[in-house]
């Protein structure tokens, strides 16, 4: 039986399906297609519709997590799935050339084991399914782990140290932090030694060559260079790693500023905290509010705000005291576009996401450049915050297109559809026309399409049935044969 759905619906002709910082994966429901929308303006279609959509690697892949399947694979920037949905039910994105899969709970082969191992962008198995944990190759090296233990593995799968420990982060400029069975924790370099005869409570990653370590029984901080040796002793309660030469410390209640020698400027200041420099400037909290010091301890303005967030791009997002709005500083300190938003954005090439209260009462979101200027009118909804393509939709919240960053739309994605459901023996199809007289022939195409397949089957019956046989005699008709 062929069953109709007249209620004719009108549904947006697009939606989108997953984003990112690179690129927004929508559908188009007319054409029946999955899309993927660079920032450039370029499109590409896609095999099928994607639950996910990784950032391109280096290598030009993209981790791509099926609707159908759920199953990972791998697209190019073309669209292309090179790696298909069909095996793994993990994966790790690119890195250096070999990406980490994990075949998962599956119904599998007796030759794929069901551990982790790495394929290159051909997705040729370079490294055995062998591992029950894995990390990403940084710096030509990666840290796997068998159980309880990780050791380290170069890209032949060949092990760099006999050694094996309780954890192994990442190689950051030829050194991975380690921790023992003990919980303490050293540095190994790219041949697998342990840096330092001395094991610590905790450490932090090597910046312009010295690296913070926290003393196993003081619990007090110093640094140590690249030979492990101990060049400032610990004797802070609070360090920050090395930016533009220079460290913040803290000892005690006091904060100060060290350089590559643990000598201080002399200038100390009791705040009740202080963050990492970013862009050469440090935000500090104190019982007046929330300010800016430079590398020399100097506060960049003697106004004092509610709430801060670090410099991007020059300029810093703050908010004022009284109103509760924010606005952006600029590093000299001075208001560069006033306190007027509801909230507001870092900003990311060149511009920045922000909500202002209309006149009406309502919230809007616009994006703004560095001058304070609407490239965007706060009338709208836009997304996400840090992305080089911005989804722009209505004050009604209906798709209106995509975005550059300069506020450019340069793909729309308005306009609408009548829709219909024909159902068949458990089956559905969804039509999707402009029109309704399109969508009335789209109908009557499936109608015709269902009925020449029942007719089939019907034909198809009788056929195999064979010529019809007489089963009983009628008493009249023999009468009238005698």
């Amino acid at each position: 039986m062929i069953d109709l759905d007249y209620k004719i619906k009108v549904m947006p002709r697009y939606y989108i399906e997953f984003f990112n910082k690179q690129l927004v994966h929508f559908y188009d429901r007319l054409e029946e297609r999955y899309k993927i929308a660079f920032p450039d303006g370029k499109e590409v279609l896609t095999k099928r519709g994607y639950s996910f959509i990784g950032a391109f690697s280096d290598d030009g892949l993209a981790k791509v997590v099926s609707k159908s399947t759920t199953l990972v694979g791998f697209i190019d920037e073309k669209g292309n799935e090179v790696i298909p949905c069909d095996r793994y039910y993990e994966a790790h994105d690119f890195s250096e050339g070999l990406a980490a899969v994990y075949p998962g709970p599956l119904p599998l082969p007796a030759s794929i084991p069901n551990f982790w191992g790495f394929i290159n962008t051909d997705g040729v198995l370079k490294i055995p399914h062998y591992y029950s944990k894995v990390h990403d190759f940084h710096e030509s090296l990666t840290a796997v782990g068998i159980f309880d233990n990780w050791e380290l593995i170069d890209k032949d799968g060949e092990r760099i140290s006999k050694e094996s420990w309780k954890s192994i982060t990442d190689f950051h400029d030829g050194y991975a932090l380690i921790q023992d069975k003990n919980d303490l924790m050293n540095f190994i370099n790219k041949k697998g030694e342990v840096i330092s005869g001395k094991w610590y409570f905790a450490v932090g990653f090597f910046s312009e060559g010295l690296a913070a370590v926290c003393d196993k029984d003081t619990l007090l901080w110093g640094f140590i260079d690249e030979k492990g040796e101990e060049v400032i002793p610990c004797q802070y309660n609070t360090v920050m790693e090395f930016k533009n030469g220079c460290a913040i410390v803290r000892k005690k209640e006091m904060w100060s500023i060290i350089d590559h020698d643990g000598r201080s400027n002399g200038k100390r200041n009791k705040w009740y905290d202080n963050k990492q420099f970013v862009e050469g400037l440090s935000r500090v909290t104190s019982a007046d509010g929330t300010n800016f010091i430079n590398t020399n301890g100097d506060l960049i303005s003697t106004n004092w705000y509610l709430s801060a967030f670090d410099f991007s791009e020059g300029l810093a997002k703050v908010q004022d005291p009284e109103t509760g709005l924010w606005g952006y500083i600029d590093k000299s300190g001075g208001l560069k576009i006033k306190c007027q938003y509801y909230s507001a954005h870092d900003f990311y090439e060149g511009s920045a996401i922000v909500v202002k209260r209309k006149k009406d009462g309502l919230y809007g979101d616009g994006l703004i450049d560095k001058d304070g200027n609407e490239i965007i009118s706060c009338d709208y909804f836009v997304y996400p915050m840090e992305g080089k393509i911005i989804c722009v939709s209505n004050s009604k919240r209906k798709l209106v297109g995509l975005a550059n960053r300069k506020g450019e739309l340069f793909r729309s994605l308005t306009g609408n559809v009548y829709a219909t459901t024909v159902k068949y023996r458990g089956a559905e199809r969804e039509l999707f026309a402009l029109t309704k007289e399109n969508l009335k022939k789209a109908i009557l195409d499936v109608i015709n399409e269902f009925s020449k397949e029942l007719q089939a089957e019907v034909d198809s019956k009788i056929a195999d049935d064979g010529p019809q046989k007489t089963i009983g005699v009628d008493p009249r008709t023999k009468n009238e044969e005698a």
